[in-house]
């Protein structure tokens, strides 16, 4: 029997989804809940091609197959970070593969632009988290805590405005900041985004044939030592950038 734990929790009843949220809530949770346009069975089964898969014109298309097959190349249970971050990383290696022999040269630098902001979008958030790790760290006070949250929360905001400024007037995320932010809509990102500056400067190290087996065996690691390896590819890859 096929057991996996993720990070997240799906519903196909979006009512069903928003009643749980509101349950969490109610117990003084942070809830974010939010649509999917595809999903993988990790090859236990045909997947589906849904209506929202190919909404978006032919690139978007491609990215999603790569992203969701990734899926059947390396998928650990219990891992979700890892198992969407390498998913990223597939899916923008492909994608990019992909528009060199299929798009014209302005497609491919349009989505080299989007993709460096997707990846500041992620720092931001990883920034975040750890601003607000080391404020629940204090062992500050309820109402205190509270109140120095809603500032980080704040800063987060300023942050993105300032990096929004950089972009010549692309606003990729500025519906993600109009919602309400919580720990839950950080983690919504953050699944998917921790690791992949480790998983790509892993990549751009080795090549794609031996990323795949590096990746592989990177899932029969124990979550402790899978977590370091990551941190040591991270750092490999920002002393190679720095130097």
């Amino acid at each position: 029997m096929l057991s996996v734990r993720v990070a997240y929790r799906g519903y196909f009843d979006r009512a069903a989804a928003e009643s749980f949220a509101a349950e969490l809530a109610g117990q003084g949770l942070d809830t974010y809940t939010g649509g999917s346009n595809a999903y993988s069975t990790l090859g236990y089964f045909d997947d589906p091609v849904l209506s929202t898969m190919v909404s978006g014109g032919e690139q978007y298309v491609a990215s999603v197959l790569f992203h969701e097959l990734a899926h059947q190349k390396v998928y650990v249970k219990d891992d979700s970070e890892l198992s969407e971050a390498f998913a990223m990383v597939v899916e923008e290696l492909g994608t990019e593969r992909w528009l060199m022999r299929n798009a014209t040269a302005a497609d491919l630098t349009r989505y080299r632009q989007r993709r460096e902001r997707r990846a500041q979008f992620g720092a931001l958030i990883a920034a975040q988290q750890a601003r607000l790790s080391a404020l629940y760290a204090r062992g500050t006070p309820g109402e205190e805590l509270r109140a120095a949250k809603a500032r980080a929360f704040e800063t987060l905001r300023s942050d993105y405005a300032a990096l929004k400024a950089t972009w010549g007037g692309a606003a990729d995320y500025d519906a993600w900041f109009a919602q309400p932010l919580n720990n839950a809509a950080l983690a919504s990102v953050a699944t998917y985004t921790q690791w992949v500056p480790a998983l790509k400067a892993r990549l751009d190290r080795v090549g794609l044939a031996a990323f795949y087996a590096d990746a592989a065996a990177l899932a029969e690691l124990g979550a402790d030592e899978r977590a370091a390896r990551l941190r040591e590819w991270g750092k490999n890859g920002a002393a190679a950038g720095a130097g």
